[in-house]
């Protein structure tokens, strides 16, 4: 870009990149630094929780990664562990002493070191999807247990308009495990949360065994994005996932090769960016004896 002033123009500016995201962003507005969100970095451990609504999360799909922006020009690795889990509330508890929104050691989506750069957002491919029924809230936890502190940082986050609380935090000297509420001393809430985005896909739904005999199965699901390949899981076995090649027709698959009078489970996934989306519905269908 320049700058214009009548007939006298600038130098144009440096050129910057720009790629096509899919990505969706929740919270323009208000824009603030906050020092404790998602994670104080100034302590050795630390903990924050913040709620996101369904009218921000928009409807049901897989997020399969979320993205938080520095605002310092520091860069910092930090070991985290973040869960997600909806919930019917909308803001956390101004409780200073308890009353956290409860979660279960099965809402983990992310367990690992993450190396925020500065002056950028830094993307966090979840290990597990988090499957988003897009009817509820949903409650974004992580943990810091890093064990030592990185310096002066801070986060891009929001005010919320209506100064609801929406983000509850606390540090210490303490590993804090977040499935364990009474293990927690002095927290603060706050009207401010992280600006995110998040990467949201469709699963593939209504896998059927369609019809099989003795060592093949006939498999077929509907596809709810924009996927031409698929990753099939049978029996769970995930060291052995089958590649279904690109179709121009009906989502399908035929399995061969299986053993007779065999009981098999199976389900689907597609990809998206660089992971995939969350499992289907899980099928089972049991082969028929050897042919006399």
């Amino acid at each position: 870009m320049r700058a214009n002033c009548g007939d006298l123009h600038s130098n144009w500016s440096d050129a910057v990149i720009m790629q096509p995201t899919l990505k969706t962003v929740i919270g323009m507005y208000d824009a603030v630094d906050v020092g404790y969100l998602p994670t104080n970095i100034f302590a050795n451990y630390s903990m924050s929780e913040q709620v996101y609504t369904t009218d921000e999360l928009g409807e049901a799909a897989s997020i399969l990664s979320i993205d938080f922006f520095n605002n310092s020009t520091g860069t910092a690795t930090r070991n985290l562990k973040i869960y997600m889990a909806h919930c019917d509330v909308s803001s956390p508890s101004s409780n200073p002493w308890g009353d956290w929104i409860n979660i279960t050691s099965d809402d983990l989506v992310f367990s690992g070191n993450v190396n925020f750069a500065s002056k950028a957002w830094t993307s966090i491919t979840l290990d597990t999807p988090f499957d988003y029924n897009g009817t509820q809230n949903v409650v974004l936890k992580v943990a810091d247990n890093t064990g030592s502190a990185s310096g002066q940082f801070y986060f891009l986050c929001n005010t919320n308009p209506d100064q609801t609380l929406r983000a509850k935090g606390v540090f210490g000297d303490q590993i804090y495990d977040p499935t364990d509420e009474t293990a927690y001393q002095y927290a603060s809430a706050t009207t401010n949360r992280n600006y995110i985005r998040i990467v949201k896909a469709k699963k593939p739904t209504n896998l059927q065994c369609t019809a099989h005999t003795h060592i093949t199965a006939d498999l077929s699901w509907t596809e709810n994005g924009n996927a031409t390949s698929w990753q099939i899981c049978l029996n769970g076995d995930m060291n052995n996932l089958i590649d279904v090649t690109t179709r121009s027709t009906t989502e399908y698959y035929t399995l061969t090769g299986l053993t007779q009078n065999t009981h098999y489970t199976a389900k689907v996934r597609s990809p998206y960016g660089t992971g995939y989306t969350n499992w289907s519905n899980e099928v089972s269908f049991t082969t028929f004896p050897a042919l006399p």
